[in-house]
Parts: C-alpha cells; sequence; structure tokens
C-alpha cells in the first residue's frame, strides 16, 4: 500500500540577527542574507529551492514576523514565486502603517516600500481577513506557497 500523505514543509524565518553580528541586524536577520559563498541567494531563498526538488511535499508554510514580510515576499518573488500578500487593513503595511507613530517611522517611507513591491509584480489584496473572508485551506489550493506573518 503507497503511503499518499504529503508532508508540509514549515519554515521559519525572522528573529533578533544578533547571532551573525554586525552583519545580521534585528530588521534584517541572517535568514534573509547572502551568507554561502557558493550561492547568490539568501538562506532563506536556498531553502526554498531545495524544497523543489523533493518529492511528495504539500505546498510550504513560512512564518515570519510582520515586519520581515516584505523581505521574505521579496525574496521567495526573485525564486519565481507569483506574491499576493493579503492584508487586513486599507493600506498595506499593516504595523508599520497602523501601530508605529510618524516620528519613528513616517508613512511616506512605507508606501514608498510598498509601491517597489508593486512595481516588481507583488500583489496586494486589502481589507482581507483569513479565516473570515477566506479559509487557509482555500488559500493553500490558491497559491504555491503559504507566508504567514505574525504582528
Amino acid at each position: 500500500m503507497k503511503n499518499t500523505k504529503l508532508i508540509t514543509p514549515l519554515i521559519l524565518a525572522g528573529g533578533s540577527g544578533t547571532r551573525l553580528w554586525p552583519i545580521s541586524r534585528k530588521s534584517f536577520p541572517k535568514q534573509f542574507l547572502k551568507c554561502n559563498p557558493n550561492s547568490e541567494n539568501s538562506f532563506l531563498q536556498d531553502t526554498i529551492l531545495r524544497l523543489k526538488n523533493i518529492k511528495n511535499l504539500a505546498k510550504p508554510i513560512l512564518i515570519c514576523n510582520e515586519e520581515h514580510r516584505f523581505i521574505a515576499a521579496e525574496q521567495m518573488r526573485k525564486n519565481g514565486y507569483k506574491i499576493t500578500v493579503y492584508d487586513r487593513y486599507d493600506r498595506a503595511g499593516g504595523l508599520l502603517i497602523y501601530g508605529i507613530p510618524n516620528f519613528k517611522l513616517e508613512k511616506h517611507v512605507v508606501e514608498r516600500r510598498t509601491n517597489l513591491l508593486k512595481e516588481g509584480g507583488i500583489k496586494f489584496v486589502q481589507n482581507f481577513e483569513v479565516g473570515k473572508d477566506a479559509s487557509l485551506d482555500q488559500l493553500r489550493k490558491k497559491h504555491d506557497a503559504i507566508l504567514i506573518a505574525t504582528g
């Protein structure tokens, strides 16, 4: 009897960025760095590429914190994934827009970054709440990978 169950790869990315200091920082942890001299990719990109060569895997799920979601989305886009960011807010940026005061992070900086991502082919869906507007299972069927960015 053949086993038809698939293993779902779960990739955790983020952290404080202190282990590879001074090249790794809280705002740009080691998973997103290009540290392998034999590769042009970050650790995250190499991990995702390795998954493509393994049979009988379900679509991967990538979990990071909200402040790293744009870095993760951009790196996955560079690996050939079509990226759609679902955001429960009416503007892209989430916590960066609504949770950080202007004197610490001006909103035009976040908007400039999200506009660059849009120009690069990343699609943003606003006013969307996972579990309410669509289930996680529905999104997994629709996309090749899922990135969960928690606040």
